[in-house]
């Protein structure tokens, strides 16, 4: 998905690591650096080939649609016969853009093929015609049996829980949408407390307005950066309504959260808070224009936190999003969009002969893949519960990174964002087209704007 494009603060992770990682050949010594931190191995689940000495045969399809994974899969890669000596694991790594390896996938299971025992999915509407077509295997019972939950953060763990048929083991670290701010540019503009309703937000931003800056910015190009905003406005006024618009119980039109949202949206847009060309500036300059210290704010995913702090050390700064209405400010924080989207991560052929083994082999590759995430790459936002796993970040981390980790325990409402649980591909593209207008077309009305999100939930 588009939300998975480059990040500016990884290339300069990528930059500092490339002494001592190869990305193409040669063993990453980042691996060496997951090993020393140790790790709790999930329990192997042997089967009668293991009884008998024999190794279980098992088969991997993990995709990699964007550099920064390679050096991960490739880490995996090596490290799973140490892992699991009781299985043998043949793991290909398929590169390539989303639709190659989604086809590749879909051809081997459609093809009645059990050749492939797991494969990463990355959810949404690309996983509808799997599961409907019972080629996945449903893991409610294996992940009971198997202590799984016991390991996640509560908050994830939840969610994973509250599915009917749970097809997908948490692979991604987990996406929430903040907003981060350079300290220096808020202490010149003369704001000394950061802003929890949404009548302080705007004063910020007209005095950092004011002192020469770029109030806030985003990458409102990449539609799905656009939506993402306004939903997390909706969010801080009532958290449910996508989903109760996305299951029908709720027009889109009707809702006073996302009225709400796209009304403050169009009021920064007609104020100047954003830059002027904000509808045609795309994730890379949004991020650029926030590194060179232009714009005070920048509105991202948390995925970028640690590139930020990277850059800013001290001087970076952690704010969520105001609270519409003042009266809410006690939930300032603890609404946030986001967080894992259901049917992504690691799924198990339902034809496979080892169907223990699988959910075993893919519970502990999300683990491989999120210690890696955590230990290497300082990412807190991981699935699983690093201190109860025994992971250390790789560096006494930043000030903003302490606070969201310690912040994360009270996330209250996380889950999918809009344009991940839209019914149809065609109504996320819908959707995330409507954003990107609402921010390019000042004629563009919120009434269209609203109209345009059902006719997403609607489409074919």
């Amino acid at each position: 998905m588009a939300k998975k494009c480059r990040r500016w603060g990884a290339l300069l992770l990528v930059l500092a690591m490339l002494g001592g990682i190869c990305a193409c050949q040669s063993k990453p010594e980042a691996a060496e650096d997951v090993k020393a931190t140790g790790s709790s191995e999930p329990a192997k689940s042997g089967g009668e080939d293991a009884d008998k000495g024999e190794k279980i045969p098992l088969s991997v399809e993990f995709f990699v649609t964007e550099d920064n994974m390679l050096d991960i899969a490739q880490y995996i890669e090596e490290v799973l016969p140490e892992q699991y000596p009781d299985y043998e694991v043949k793991f290909e790594i398929t590169q390539g853009d989303a639709q190659t390896v989604e086809t590749k996938i879909r051809t081997a299971l459609a093809s009645g093929s059990n050749s492939v025992d797991v494969w990463w999915c990355h959810g949404g509407t690309w996983a509808t015609p799997l599961i409907n077509g019972n080629y996945v295997l449903k893991m409610n019972d294996y992940l009971e049996a198997s202590g799984f939950y016991e390991d996640m953060v509560l908050q994830v763990a939840s969610f994973v829980k509250e599915q009917e048929n749970v097809y997908a083991i948490p692979f991604e670290p987990t996406s929430y949408w903040v907003n981060m701010y350079n300290k220096k540019a808020f202490e010149e503009a003369g704001i000394k407390e950061v802003p929890k309703t949404l009548d302080e937000f705007m004063t910020a931003l007209e005095a950092l307005k004011n002192a020469g800056y770029t109030p806030i910015v985003t990458g409102a190009k990449d539609q799905w950066m656009a939506l993402d905003f306004m939903e997390t406005l909706a969010y801080t006024v009532s958290p449910e309504d996508s989903f109760k618009a996305v299951n029908g119980e709720l027009k889109f039109a009707d809702s006073e959260a996302w009225r709400k949202a796209a009304e403050v949206t169009r009021e920064m847009l007609d104020k100047g808070y954003f830059p002027e060309n904000i509808g045609l500036m795309d994730r890379t300059e949004a991020d650029a224009l926030f590194a060179t210290e232009k714009a005070a704010i920048i509105s991202e995913t948390s995925s970028t936190l640690t590139s930020v702090c990277q850059q800013f050390g001290e001087n970076a700064g952690l704010m969520y999003y105001p609270m519409v209405n003042a009266a809410d400010v006690a939930d300032y924080g603890i609404n946030i969009s986001g967080g894992q989207k259901t049917n992504c991560g690691f799924m198990v052929n339902a034809a496979t002969k080892n169907p223990d083994a699988a959910v075993d082999l893919a519970i502990g590759l999300s683990k491989l893949r999120n210690q890696y995430e955590y230990t290497v790459l300082g990412n807190v936002a991981v699935p699983f519960d690093a201190q109860k796993l025994g992971w250390e970040l790789p560096e006494e981390p930043a000030p903003a990174i302490a606070q969201f980790a310690e912040d994360m325990k009270k996330f209250k409402y996380s889950k999918n964002f809009l344009q991940d649980i839209m019914p149809t591909s065609t109504g996320t593209t819908l959707s995330m087209e409507a954003a990107s207008k609402f921010f390019t077309n000042p004629d563009y009305s919120v009434d269209e704007f609203l109209t345009d999100l059902d006719k997403a939930v609607a489409a074919e």
